[in-house]
């Protein structure tokens, strides 16, 4: 998992994210959309012993605790999803999550074709 500092640095959000990520693929294990954006969309609140101390204080620290941040300031903007289908596709969907906004799905399928792949393997590069 990954949040404001280095990957699977022991954050409340990125533990609790990971834990909700492995329950819901224990029980459907092909992900989609219907069980990944709740996880992403997750409020629950840490326990004030469970916050890192990264010197912005208590306060900020419990702002910045769950998934998805809300305030009237500040808060998460958007949550993004990369499902890759095999070696060869990948679909990235956007969901924003501003207050003001629906909260509108942007998809995108990226497809690598085969004979591109192959050029790129047997590409030189000049010297």
């Amino acid at each position: 998992g990954l949040s404001n500092a280095e990957l699977d640095d022991d954050w409340p959000k990125v533990t609790r994210g990971k834990e909700l990520l492995e329950n819901a693929l224990s029980q459907q294990p092909t992900p989609n959309l219907n069980t990944l954006w709740p996880i992403l969309a997750d409020e629950l609140q840490p326990s004030v012993d469970q916050l890192p101390d990264t010197g912005i204080g208590r306060t900020a620290e419990q702002l910045l605790a769950p998934i998805t941040i809300r305030s009237e300031r500040y808060g998460t903007c958007s949550s993004m999803v990369m499902i890759s289908h095999g070696t060869q596709t990948v679909a990235i969907h956007e969901q924003q999550r501003r207050p003001h906004l629906d909260e509108n799905i942007i998809s995108i399928t990226l497809t690598l074709r085969r004979d591109y792949h192959s050029q790129l393997q047997h590409k030189k590069t000049p010297n």
